[in-house]
């Protein structure tokens, strides 16, 4: 009979027991068998369309290897062994567990075990300070690279590795370049690649930083280098003042469409958008709330966090101020204690026995912090659900220069965001909106008090 699939069905021997010059090497094969072969001549391998079991027959005498009197060209044997046999990739090796595969237990009310590591330019072995850090200890090592956030970690590892392939590609020395040098790699960012003054200043400092520390203020300030900075910032077209989508658009929405206070996402999504209209401030500072004691305070009626440390313009002498939310007088909708209420209750449903402080966790699949990526998702989608072609970092830009607007004192609009600098809101987030809408007040601001 046809020899078969090798995976799914063996072959009977007594179909073949009365040729007595193929071998019966089963007694002695492994499970998954060494590259030799039965028949050289005809290159079938070990393990093709035969059984791995042991034989039935008792007292068979040990085999012995010899050749099989079939040409290759034999039309019977292209139609009983080689026209059956399906193109299937494989070692040889027969599939030992047939029974079902259980399915996986993922809870969803527990942890994921995932290490993460800070992403590096490379690491530091590959920069100019490898020299100078060969007889640092690991302790020596770690506390260096403290020096920089993950953040900064993030962002230089690609601006790094396109200065090594453009030092590689120009025959230089990509550890110790020189100053003409590197103005060469500026004007390749602006004229080759169309970078942004910003992104090629960008690439300029993380070269200077990463090459050779005794060379970086000689290459930075290096006369060459500044004037083709300066090159290419006037090269540079002029652009039209960016515009910020306007509050009472959104605000408009929420009122036509307030959430379910049975949805976890809608919940969710409500509390992370009123938190950002109320304070002005970052989407990764909500990842920072949580509702730990020392984190989370309830003062009938108010709610007091004291976000965690690790927000942008945090420093050890400087943290963000504590977010105080008081229950608007007149409308539950905008009132934050209210739904924050709700939502910690639909947490803790969610949470079960897994104890979690993030204030935010993933609105669905396993139970975790919720990410920034997370939380801007959500927000993004009311956004786009109100009209808003805008992304979730909009949001400071847009509910600071809504305050401009309505006449709220600059000093408030400092406290609120976590700023420190005027000019950092007045050159970085100040901006017109696209459509001028009637006079509005933003009821969330009503019930967030920085507090100190």
């Amino acid at each position: 009979s046809a020899l078969g699939d090798p995976i799914n069905r063996p072959v009977r021997l007594s179909s073949i027991g009365s040729c007595t010059t193929l071998c019966d090497d089963r007694s002695k094969r492994q499970s998954c068998p060494p590259p030799r072969r039965i028949c050289p001549q005809l290159g079938i391998p070990l393990g093709m369309g035969l059984s791995t079991t042991t034989p039935d027959t008792p007292g068979v005498a040990p085999p012995q290897f010899s050749l099989r009197g079939i040409p290759p060209s034999s039309p019977s044997l292209a139609q009983s062994i080689l026209a059956p046999r399906h193109q299937v990739k494989g070692n040889g090796c027969s599939d030992t567990n047939k029974g079902p595969r259980a399915p996986r237990h993922r809870p969803v009310n527990k942890l994921g075990s995932r290490s993460r590591t800070h992403p590096s330019p490379g690491g530091m072995e590959n920069t100019g300070w490898s020299t100078i850090l060969s007889d640092w200890s690991p302790a020596e090592q770690a506390l260096l690279n403290a020096a920089w956030r993950p953040s900064t970690w993030a962002t230089y590892r690609y601006p790094w590795t396109r200065w090594l392939q453009w030092a590689s590609s120009s025959s230089i020395d990509p550890l110790k370049p020189t100053p003409p040098a590197l103005a060469r790699f500026l004007a390749y960012l602006h004229n080759v690649k169309g970078l942004s003054a910003a992104s090629i200043a960008l690439h300029k400092s993380v070269v200077a930083t990463w090459t050779h520390p005794d060379n970086a203020n000689q290459l930075s300030s290096h006369p060459l280098v500044m004037k083709m900075m300066k090159g290419i910032t006037a090269s540079q077209p002029l652009r039209e003042t960016r515009q910020i989508w306007d509050v009472a658009q959104l605000l408009q929405w929420i009122q036509g469409h307030p959430p379910s206070a049975s949805s976890f996402f809608q919940v969710s999504r409500h509390v992370a958008i009123l938190l950002l209209l109320a304070s002005g401030r970052r989407v990764h500072d909500l990842t920072l709330l949580h509702i730990d004691d020392s984190h989370f305070q309830q003062i009938p009626p108010d709610m007091v966090f004291w976000p965690a440390f690790g927000s942008k313009t945090d420093r050890p002498s400087h943290l963000q101020s504590g977010w105080r939310l008081s229950p608007h007088e007149s409308c539950t909708l905008w009132n934050l204690p209210h739904w924050l209420t709700v939502l910690l209750e639909l947490r803790h449903k969610r949470c079960g026995s897994l104890t979690l402080t993030h204030l935010f966790i993933s609105s669905r699949g396993k139970v975790k912090p919720a990410t920034r990526a997370v939380i801007a998702k959500w927000v993004s989608t009311g956004l786009t659900a109100a009209g808003i072609q805008a992304s979730a970092g909009s949001f400071r830009s847009a509910v600071n220069s809504d305050l401009a607007r309505s006449n709220v004192p600059l000093d408030h609009i400092l406290a609120r965001a976590n700023w420190r600098s005027s000019d950092t809101f007045l050159r970085h987030y100040f901006r017109p909106v696209t459509v001028v809408s009637t006079p509005h007040t933003n009821p969330a601001t009503q019930g967030f008090v920085p507090t100190f």
